[in-house]
């Protein structure tokens, strides 16, 4: 005996998962490379920064010359064959210096006098030697003529280190004025 089978209407499937498939991975993978991106940009490294700030100082030993009553038409000066009263500037800074010097045109009660490389009437001269060694600065060819502007006296002085200069003052050739004069030399540090 045969059976027979019930028939049934024949339907056609349509299979579509391989088109959420492709869907989801259209839509997925691109939101797994965004963030792969994104999480190597939110990637940090510190870097260690310090910063000194610079302090640029100078100290000068014995900080009065007393050169007294001279006569016009002379030098006096601070080495030793002299007054004995040689200077020290230090670098008290926290880095390398350099020392600049200057002086300035006399102030009194009277008369002023001008400051200039060679004296004259109501001119004077005032000069500056660099050296340990005084010796040299006892011939006239060791001084330098200084002005009412900087000039550099020492270069590189290390911190802690010492630079030995003398002053010499000459009087003018003619005055007026016999009233003490002030005759201030500046010392200045500035960066190496």
């Amino acid at each position: 005996m045969k059976l027979a089978l019930p028939s049934y209407p024949k339907v056609k499937v349509k299979v579509e998962q391989p088109l959420h498939l492709i869907f989801s991975l259209s839509i997925v993978l691109p939101l797994i490379i965004a963030l792969a991106i994104n999480t190597s940009a939110a990637a940090t490294s510190a870097v260690s920064a310090t910063v000194t700030a610079q302090s640029l100082s100078v100290g000068v030993t014995d900080t009065d010359v007393a050169y007294a009553a001279m006569d016009t038409s002379t030098t006096k000066s601070t080495i030793s064959t002299d007054l004995d009263d040689s200077h020290w500037a230090v670098n008290i800074g926290n880095v390398p210096e350099d020392f600049n010097i200057k002086s300035m045109h006399s102030t009194s009660a009277g008369t002023t006098w001008a400051l200039a490389g060679s004296p004259g009437s109501e001119i004077y001269t005032h000069k500056v030697c660099v050296t340990p060694d005084d010796s040299i600065c006892a011939i006239s060819t060791g001084w330098t003529a200084m002005t009412t502007n900087y000039a550099q006296i020492a270069d590189s002085i290390a911190i802690g280190d010492t630079e030995v200069f003398d002053l010499q003052l000459g009087t003018p050739t003619v005055t007026t004025d016999f009233n003490e004069q002030t005759v201030d030399v500046t010392v200045q540090a500035v960066a190496d």
